[in-house]
């Protein structure tokens, strides 16, 4: 690492799933590891580590059978099954680690082009399952607030809201974002965005609540497949964006990048990391808050989960 490196004052770790492995990258060193190696029994591309970092969660797709939320010990080992569902993914560990936010969808392949997914959450000793948010969300990672009472999620038509798991009540904060993840003290949301006109939002309603057939007859008529094609592309040009919650403005941090999930707050929350898509093998960096300065801290071509002390 160079001297003049922004990673000088990290800390903690982040870890990253390919191919249903676990990789874990150190900081500010660098270095990486593999903590979980692949089972062959079930594969997988979303997980979460328990605030104790005794037990990893994954959302298994086994061999046969529905998808499952499956606990593992630190070291790999079986411990058991929480939950199982046609669908599921992005499992996310309240703050105290008592609750697990997760998405499951019960669409068949017929249904809706983009499918509809929902929040739930279950009790990690109790295993009661309970849908905290009636409107379909997009696949992004639940973000807990540090309360542990709140939940941010971006439903179908991409805003963004803030769900209370006791009551169910929510409200809308963000007119056009995605994928928020709240930061460690509370006090800012990250999320993704781009610039879009009030006739795309239109078009991007109609386009995420398509069917699978009205999504095939569209892309075969010329005007309608161009149209479909640029908010498609919204996805490639995406800034990320800080929203300060007490003063409910959102500031751009950084501008044009492909982004397929949440970016992550640093356990002081002075950096974010994220993986580029434009970038060949999807390259990992990080940017720092104050600054925008960007440093590449691994190649390992996977999926950010986590990056805790």
């Amino acid at each position: 690492m160079a001297n003049d490196s922004i990673l000088k004052n990290t800390n903690g770790h982040a870890e990253v799933v390919l191919d249903s492995t676990v990789y874990r990258i150190n900081f500010p060193a660098l270095n990486s590891a593999i903590i979980l190696n692949k089972n062959i029994k079930y594969i997988f591309d979303s997980f979460d580590i328990s605030p104790s970092s005794k037990d990893i969660l994954i959302a298994a797709n086994p061999l046969s059978g529905d998808e499952a939320l499956i606990l593992l010990s630190s070291d790999g080992l079986y411990l058991r099954s929480l939950i199982s569902k046609k669908f599921i993914r992005n499992p996310a560990y309240s703050p105290e680690g008592k609750l697990i936010a997760f998405l499951s969808s019960e669409d068949r392949s017929d249904d809706s082009y983009i499918p509809n997914w929902y929040v739930y959450t279950i009790g990690v000793n109790d295993g009661v399952a309970k849908k905290v948010f009636s409107i379909p969300v997009s696949p992004y990672t639940p973000s807990w607030d540090p309360s542990g009472k709140q939940i941010f999620v971006t439903s179908k038509d991409r805003s963004i809201y803030s769900v209370d798991i006791i009551s169910g009540n929510y409200s809308k904060i963000i007119e056009y974002g995605l994928a928020p993840t709240v930061s460690n003290s509370g006090s800012y949301i990250a999320y993704l965005s781009s610039t879009v006109n009030d006739d795309q939002k239109k078009l991007l309603k109609e386009y995420v609540n398509m069917t699978s057939d009205e999504y095939v007859l569209a892309m075969k008529d010329k005007i309608k497949s161009k149209k479909i094609s640029e908010i498609e592309e919204l996805q490639n040009n995406n800034s990320i964006i800080i929203y300060d919650r007490k003063i409910k403005k959102s500031t751009i941090l950084t501008e044009r990048l492909s982004l397929e999930d949440r970016v992550l707050w640093s356990p002081d929350d002075n950096y974010l990391i994220y993986n580029d898509e434009k970038r060949l093998n999807r390259d990992i960096y990080v940017i720092d808050i104050e600054t925008g300065k960007t440093e590449l801290v691994s190649t390992i071509n996977g999926k950010i989960m986590t990056w805790d002390k």
